[in-house]
């Protein structure tokens, strides 16, 4: 489940931690520091997003076997929620009995993954969620 990615952080990393943890993206913004030792949270290296997940033990790799667009890409998925990078930009994606939503810092609350933009992107890498999100 996807939970709205609200706090005054207004960047993508910390956008997409706020939408899997259920926690503000200024928390979010806050464990990326820790882990990072920034003292500012802009761009997220991949390996700083995977240690908040890592720390909590949720993050999962999915292989993934062609280039192929989000949209296209999740239907293919199971149940659940993934963090995916696209480009150098990380989007939530949750799909739950074949429907299936998009959040990330554009758009703040969880959307019909048909009405967003970021279906159409290509997937780079993505990690399957697993836990009990709050």
């Amino acid at each position: 489940m996807l939970h709205p990615a609200i706090g005054s952080n207004r960047f993508c990393g910390p956008a997409a931690l706020a939408s899997l943890l259920g926690i503000s993206t200024d928390e979010a913004a806050q464990q990326l520091r820790g882990v990072s030792g920034k003292r500012a949270i802009y761009g997220v290296r991949e390996r700083y997003m995977l240690l908040v997940l890592d720390q909590q033990g949720l993050a999962r790799p999915v292989p993934l076997t062609r280039r192929v667009r989000v949209i296209d890409w999740i239907e293919g998925e199971s149940d659940g929620d993934y963090l995916v990078v696209v480009g150098n930009h990380y989007l939530t994606v949750a799909k739950d009995v074949g429907v299936c939503v998009v959040c990330d810092n554009t758009t703040v609350y969880p959307l019909l993954i048909h009405h967003s933009r970021q279906g159409r992107r290509f997937v780079k890498q993505a990690w399957r969620i697993e836990g009990n999100n709050p």
